[in-house]
């Protein structure tokens, strides 16, 4: 059983702490954004967090922007068109940079079968050909696969990590790698405070 106050407790045993006295909170602190911080750098796979995984199976935009909010979106790992779409469709997830790009040049518009997503804030956005393109938007719908936020609030001591219930949240070795950079950046921030001591 890997809960979440095994973790904390081995962070701040690592620094010094082991009856949670003094970095308990710093440590959860660390811990969260520990996590956060592997998922930025692509240091998981789906096994890692499956509970935080998520499928949207009737994304619409109609109206365009689509709204994203009630799904608390992290990062969106791929949007595509259902099984057996006859539609020759991309679909290319883009940034705010990709964007600038795009609307200074012909050759970057999307062509018939472009579909490009971009995300500002909570919204979703359809970039399309409007005057030619395979994608309708009135009537089609994508199946998006996102991570959802991860959001230690609700957590409490007990919080089993690999709950078999059907809340398994995180993987071991997951946790581990938490775990450690957690303890990295604690320890860093308790010597940079030493020294300016």
């Amino acid at each position: 059983m890997s809960t979440y106050l095994t973790a904390i407790t081995n962070i701040c045993s690592q620094v010094g702490d082991p009856n949670l006295d003094t970095y308990k909170v710093r440590a959860q602190a660390h811990f969260i954004r520990a996590i956060h911080t592997l998922i930025d750098q692509d240091n998981f796979n789906q096994e890692d967090i499956p509970y935080y995984f998520k499928l949207k199976t009737d994304l619409s935009f109609a109206p365009n922007p689509y709204d994203s909010k009630a799904l608390k979106i992290l990062r969106i790992i791929n949007i595509f068109p259902p099984a057996g779409t006859a539609k020759d469709l991309i679909i290319t997830i883009k940034t705010i940079e990709d964007l600038s790009k795009i609307a200074g040049s012909a050759d970057l518009q999307p062509s018939d079968s472009d579909l490009f997503i971009y995300k500002i804030g909570t919204s979703l956005y359809a970039l399309y050909n409007t005057i030619s393109s395979n994608f309708t938007p009135a009537s089609d719908t994508l199946y998006m696969v996102y991570i959802e936020d991860i959001d230690n609030s609700a957590w409490i001591d007990a919080t089993d990590f690999q709950d078999t219930s059907g809340n398994y949240l995180f993987s071991f070795r997951f946790v581990n790698r938490a775990i450690d950079l957690a303890v990295q950046t604690l320890l860093a921030e308790i010597k940079a405070e030493a020294v300016a001591a």
